[in-house]
C-alpha cells in the first residue's frame, strides 16, 4: 500500500552520516490483533528565511536521500542519512527524500529517515526552491511495517555567526538522537513517535530563536499549509516561515 507525502521549508557544509543496520523488529503488543501491513510516509519541513531582491546568479543545489528495503522475515533495516550545509548562494534548491519498501515477508519492516538542514544567508538569498518527500510501501507481506520520514529545515543566518553555530549544534544534537533509535528495538510506530518529537522539539527551539532580540534573529510570520497541499516553495520574494507536517498511512 503506497503512501506518498510531500512538504516544504528553507537551509556550513558540515558532516554527513549514513547509517544502515539490521535489527529484529519489535512489534507492539496490539500487533497480534491487527497483523495487516502498514505503510507510513511522514514529511516535516520548517523554513525560516527572508528572501532578498535578486543580487546574483550563483546557484547551489543540495540533495539528500535515503532508501531502505526489506524482504526478509523477522528483520527490520533502519537507514538514516543526515546532511548539514551552509551556503551563501543567492539561488538555492534543496531536495530531501526518504523511501521505505517492505515486500514478501512476515513479521518484518523497514525504516528510512532522511534529515536535511541547509543554512542560507539572510543577506544574499534571493530565490529558494525546497522539496521534501517521504514514501512508504508494503506489498505481499503480513505483520509488516514500512516507515519513511523526511525532515527538512532551511534556516537563514549569517555565516560564522554565533546564531549559525548554535543552530548547527542543535541540529547535530537532534540528528544524534534520531540516529540512536536504530539501537532502541522500538516498534515502527514508536520510532516514528520518538523521531517526530525530536524534530518538533528542534523546530520549537528554532522558532524561539527567530524572535526579535534572540540570537539577533529576524522576526517571522507563521504559515501552516493544509495536509493535502503539495510541499514545494518556488521563487518566492516574500518573507516566509513555514511549518508543514504531513502523515499518510
Amino acid at each position: 500500500m503506497p503512501t506518498n507525502k510531500k512538504g516544504s521549508v528553507r537551509r556550513l557544509r558540515w558532516g554527513v552520516a549514513v547509517l544502515t543496520t539490521l535489527i529484529p523488529l519489535a512489534l507492539p503488543a496490539a500487533a497480534s490483533a491487527s497483523p495487516g501491513p502498514t505503510a507510513t510516509g511522514e514529511s516535516i519541513q520548517y523554513i525560516n528565511v527572508n528572501v532578498n531582491p535578486p543580487t546574483g546568479t550563483q546557484t547551489a543545489t543540495f540533495s539528500n536521500s535515503e532508501y531502505a528495503t526489506n524482504s526478509a522475515n523477522w528483520r527490520s533495516p533502519f537507514d538514516f542519512k543526515y546532511k548539514l550545509w551552509n551556503s551563501q548562494a543567492p539561488l538555492i534548491t534543496a531536495n530531501n527524500y526518504a523511501e521505505a519498501d517492505v515486500s514478501s515477508c512476515s513479521h518484518c519492516g523497514a525504516t528510512s529517515i532522511a534529515f536535511q538542514v541547509v543554512l542560507v544567508s539572510k543577506k544574499t538569498l534571493a530565490s529558494l526552491t525546497a522539496t521534501d518527500t517521504a514514501q512508504g510501501n508494503t506489498a505481499a507481506c503480513t505483520t509488516c511495517n514500512s516507515l519513511a520520514e523526511a525532515f527538512q529545515i532551511v534556516y537563514a543566518t549569517d555565516q560564522w555567526s554565533q546564531m549559525g553555530a548554535l543552530v548547527a549544534e542543535a541540529c547535530d544534537r537532534t540528528a544524534a538522537q534520531i540516529r540512536e533509535l536504530r539501537y532502541s528495538h522500538l516498534s515502527t510506530a514508536q520510532i516514528q513517535a520518538r523521531s517526530t518529537a525530536d524534530v518538533n522539539d528542534l523546530i520549537r527551539l528554532l522558532r524561539g530563536a527567530s524572535q526579535p532580540n534572540v540570537w539577533d534573529a529576524l522576526a517571522w510570520t507563521p504559515a501552516v499549509n493544509g495536509a493535502n497541499q503539495a510541499a514545494a516553495l518556488t521563487s518566492t520574494t516574500a518573507p516566509i516561515v513555514d511549518l508543514l507536517s504531513q502523515i499518510h498511512h
